[in-house]
């Protein structure tokens, strides 16, 4: 029915709402309404059917057929309205919904990044579970920053290192077994709070890979400003507190190299050494020891003298560069003094003179063969 007419408005407003049965019982005819959004062509056949008479406009039954057939119109127009109406309303809340959707803020993974992931991990407690080797186990960990995690299970707790790979997985072993039991590294699935773990060894024939749940703290989680400054502030003291611990290392491998050194060049001079003294007045060369302590090149001379007329003892002293002094004083009120040469591996020479002026030599051999 269309309102082309004053009588056409009136009847319009009258029916409007009315069910097509009684429409058809007040028209004597079929009502045929047309909503606003139809397609031009639709518009166009009606318009070009319709048929004016005693001021009622209308289109013939055949005519009336051939449109519903052509537009797929169903027989009962009520209905048809209903329906119209109700996809609107199921459109609109369809476009509402998608609207909903694009402009509500989703959950989002924040831990993009391995610095990400480990900044979140550090001082975190993370409890897992999964079924290894047919049974059940639920375990947590506790991440420290400096590598350094540890595994608590059945009342047991085992030592581990661990390392952020990327934004959503990580690798641990346990400390000190890496190289025969492996490592295992955990893909995290933030949406399902999930795991798969992967065994780069597998000693016990556990099975390549197990899966499990991610029991607490929820993934995933923006480490705020704060953890994040603790974390990077945390690391930086662990490298810096590992290079001191370098520095430290080296330093002390210097002072023990150094020490070594100076032990190798002493023990060239230790133990006692057969000594051969010429002293000037004495006809019979005589023979003595040169005894070199382990402290600042220090040593001792023993010599007794010919004829039994008493003994002599004093000390020497070397230098790095093979210079030395020395100096004895003997039962019989004689001394002597004077200087020494040290050629390694080779022997020590003495040279000095006496209370008297006169001459004394001395060479101690460059190993004793006690």
């Amino acid at each position: 029915y269309l309102p082309s007419s004053s009588w056409g408005v009136y009847m319009h407003k009258l029916l409007k709402g009315k069910s097509s049965s009684k429409m058809e019982k007040k028209l004597k005819c079929e009502a045929l309404f047309v909503d606003k959004a139809a397609s031009p062509e639709l518009y166009y056949a009606i318009l070009e059917r319709i048929e004016t008479y005693h001021s009622k406009t209308m289109i013939r039954k055949s005519a009336f057929k051939k449109i519903k057939r052509i537009y797929g119109i169903s027989d009962s127009t009520t209905g048809m309205v209903e329906m119209k109406i109700e996809e609107e309303k199921k459109k609109k809340e369809l476009l509402l919904a998608q609207k909903k959707e694009h402009t509500e803020e989703k959950p989002k993974n924040y831990l993009k990044t391995k610095e990400d992931l480990e900044a979140f991990m550090i001082g975190k407690e993370i409890e897992m579970d999964g079924v290894i080797d047919g049974e059940n186990y639920t375990w947590y960990n506790k991440y420290h920053s400096d590598g350094v995690a540890y595994s608590y299970s059945q009342g047991m707790e085992v030592k581990m290192i661990w390392e952020a790979v990327n934004g959503n997985t990580f690798k641990e072993g346990q400390a000190g077994w890496t190289k025969r039991h492996g490592w295992v590294t955990y893909v995290l699935d933030y949406d399902n709070s999930t795991y798969l773990a992967t065994r780069s060894k597998d000693p016990f024939n556990q099975g390549k890979y197990f899966k499990g749940n991610i029991l607490s703290p929820e993934f995933p989680k923006k480490p705020n400003e704060e953890e994040l400054l603790l974390a990077q502030k945390q690391k930086k003291l662990e490298q810096r507190k590992a290079e001191a611990e370098k520095r430290k290392k080296l330093a002390e491998k210097k002072i023990e190299d150094e020490k070594r050194k100076i032990a190798e060049k002493k023990k060239k001079l230790e133990d006692e050494r057969t000594a051969v003294v010429r002293w000037e007045g004495y006809s019979d060369m005589i023979v003595g020891t040169l005894n070199f302590s382990e402290t600042d090149y220090e040593g001792t001379i023993n010599l007794d003298l010919p004829n039994n007329e008493g003994t002599c003892q004093g000390s020497c002293s070397l230098k790095l560069d093979g210079k030395g002094t020395w100096q004895i004083s003997c039962t019989n009120n004689m001394g002597a003094a004077g200087t020494l040469e040290w050629e390694e591996g080779v022997a020590i020479t003495g040279i000095g003179r006496d209370y008297n002026d006169k001459k004394v030599k001395f060479a101690a051999s460059a190993k004793s063969s006690s």
